[in-house]
């Protein structure tokens, strides 16, 4: 994919949940570590105001403040996104 587009896909999807007002759990993997770099700026600028919850683990499902983040949220459909579509879980979390 184009990076300019994935770019375009992602921030545009990032703006319209924030004008619907849904609930956004914002992760990293290992950014706080140094091991990877935070997400780029044009997301930072659309999700700034909201905390990001700097995993230790790819399956984002396996770190407890994500997962409980999730929960909190009490929605029982979720739309995941990602630049990787090989992280996502492929499979029903459980929720």
């Amino acid at each position: 994919m184009d990076r300019q587009l994935l770019v375009n896909n992602i921030v545009g999807a990032s703006k319209a949940a924030v004008a619907y007002g849904l609930p956004i759990i914002h992760s990293t993997v290992n950014v706080k570590s140094g091991l990877n770099k935070p997400p780029i700026p044009q997301l930072r600028k659309v999700l700034d105001f909201l905390p990001t919850y700097d995993r230790t683990t790819i399956n984002a499902w396996e770190d407890f403040e994500f997962r409980q983040a999730v929960e909190q949220s009490g929605r029982k459909k979720l739309i995941m996104t990602a630049l990787w579509t090989a992280r996502l879980p492929w499979g029903k979390p459980d929720c």
